[in-house]
């Protein structure tokens, strides 16, 4: 190792050091605060229908927004809503990324009860609905009914495992049978759709980046995603909700003034440069890519596209494959217009059709769950 080389990994760690000394170890130490819904779902509660929230609560969501709200009702029922303070208004300007949230949400609340015994009856939309060119507001999303009788569903097994994984992808290809596999996780109201093919993995890949870029390059849609970042581990802590950056490292960056919320909004600044090649680089590991089409933009078919975007996922962890969202190429703004309609052209879509989730796929090393309010914080009165 030559000198200069060494000096400054010298002088790296000594200034990790010294901000170690600063901060204090136990404050800097992650601790499993907010990943605790993760160790505890299913364990703490008697109530079944508190017990499925605990699991429900683990489903993904955009910029893990976590945006239900449950108020309990007589005769083991509930009321699913929407918290309007949580949605995306740039990105998801009709909220239906959201919606598709929600739609996650209740399938692992399905799931979750089945093992103790319970059937969900769902009723969606009890008081009416915004249609899908305009935003959602208080009303209910379903109601909901706990019955006696049900039948386990495998995939539930895969629930803690579930990641949405945002690392590099090693160079291990998806195999076709894989493929196959995962399309079993599908369930009536909407399709599950795949291509490990070297041409179209090629072109999506292209369209991804694109989408990613577009994104990160719109003011707007770039500081939305800013707004929402926790640098640190006691930032995530805090508020264990919107994009970690959690650990010591990014702790150490922020309080040492090499990397802020400051910096970040600052799209002439270099830590916005090099987010946007980081994330673009990892794009490019994609080995095969899984999207789900419905036969129309309803927010019926929005929430069906939710259920078996979770199921995917789900059938995903099980059998080895770590997915992606990739949801930029298919928001609404007006600057994504000529990726939405290509991405749509490129994988067969009619004009009544909507490709409502794309993700990418792949393998890699096994990363840790993302952060999560308690089941309590969902609970309204």
């Amino acid at each position: 190792m030559n000198r200069r080389k060494f000096l400054k990994i010298a002088g790296t760690s000594t200034v990790v050091l010294a901000a170690s000394a600063t901060v204090g170890i136990a404050a800097m130490s992650s601790g499993p605060a907010a990943n605790m819904p993760w160790h505890i779902a299913g364990s703490n509660y008697s109530e079944p229908r508190m017990r499925a929230l605990s699991w429900a609560i683990l489903a993904p969501n955009p910029h893990n927004r976590q945006p239900w709200l449950v108020k309990m009702q007589d005769n083991l029922s509930m009321t699913i809503s929407i918290d309007t303070a949580k949605v995306l208004p740039e990105t998801d300007p009709f909220n239906r990324q959201i919606l598709i949230g929600i739609g996650g949400f209740c399938e692992l609340l399905t799931l979750a009860a089945a093992e103790d015994g319970y059937e969900l009856v769902f009723d969606w939309f009890p008081q009416g609905v915004a249609d899908e060119h305009h935003i959602l507001d208080k009303r209910p999303i379903a109601n909901v009914q706990f019955k006696q009788g049900a039948s386990l569903d495998p995939l539930f097994k895969q629930v803690l495992k579930r990641r949405s994984y945002k690392e590099k992808f090693t160079d291990q290809p998806i195999t076709q049978p894989s493929l196959e596999k995962l399309k079993l996780a599908q369930q009536s109201g909407a399709i599950i759709n795949t291509d490990n093919s070297s041409v179209g993995v090629e072109h999506l890949r292209k369209l991804t980046v694109k989408a990613m870029e577009i994104e990160l390059a719109t003011e707007r849609t770039y500081h939305e995603s800013t707004r929402l970042l926790r640098i640190g581990t006691d930032e995530v802590k805090t508020q264990p909700d919107g994009i970690d950056l959690d650990g010591r490292k990014f702790m150490i960056l922020r309080l040492l003034g090499l990397f802020s919320h400051k910096s970040a909004f600052d799209m002439q600044s270099s830590a916005y440069h090099q987010t946007v090649s980081e994330i673009t680089s990892k794009l490019h590991s994609t080995q095969g890519y899984l999207w789900i089409s419905t036969i129309d933009n309803s927010r019926q078919s929005q929430i069906e596209a939710g259920r078996n975007y979770l199921r995917a996922n789900l059938k995903a962890t099980e059998i080895g494959i770590k997915m992606h969202p990739l949801s930029q190429g298919l928001q609404e703004f007006a600057e994504m217009n000529t990726i939405f309609q290509e991405l749509h052209q490129t994988l067969g879509i009619n004009n009544t059709g909507r490709i409502q989730m794309l993700a990418r796929l792949g393998h890699g090393d096994e990363i840790e769950a993302s952060p999560r309010w308690p089941a309590e914080k969902c609970i309204t009165v």
